[in-house]
């Protein structure tokens, strides 16, 4: 009984553990990060929920409510302050996460978008003589903000 593949069984068998291990190699990494739990989350000045102080600590409601909720999952968070829209940090791969998107044609062509964790009633507070019943209506108007228990 010669050997139990022949020549070009062995190389075909050879070639396809090859691919396994390159593809292993090229998945690994990734699942790897995953694994331990890290993910970069993105955070920039032009979120409502997601605030950055001069000294570049990030704070405010979307920050406390994805530290809490990696917290009690093992996650570890490392919050990335950009300066673009998250789009593009997701696009360029500096970002895993970004905690207070919008749905978006694009977003739902290219990322997972989670069912709302915040529903809001938040709304806009004008003098009822000349009450704003948009916020196309505000034009030139003054708004304010008074981080203020009592407004």
């Amino acid at each position: 009984m010669r050997g139990l593949f022949s020549a070009s069984r062995k190389v075909k068998v050879v070639g396809l553990l090859i691919l396994l291990l390159i593809g292993a190699g090229l998945v690994l990494p990734l699942r790897t990060r995953r694994d331990a739990g890290v993910f970069r989350i993105g955070a920039n000045r032009s979120s409502s929920f997601v605030h950055i102080s001069e000294a570049g600590e990030v704070s405010g409601l979307g920050f406390d409510v994805m530290s809490e909720a990696a917290r009690r999952r093992g996650i570890h968070l490392q919050w990335v302050i950009t300066n673009e829209p998250a789009d593009v940090s997701f696009q360029r791969g500096a970002i895993d996460l970004y905690p207070t998107g919008a749905y978006s044609d694009w977003r739902q062509q290219h990322l997972h978008i989670t069912s709302s964790w915040l529903l809001s009633n938040l709304v806009l507070i004008s003098r009822s003589e000349q009450p704003l019943r948009s916020l196309h209506e505000i034009g030139e108007q003054a708004v304010s903000y008074r981080p203020s228990p009592d407004l």
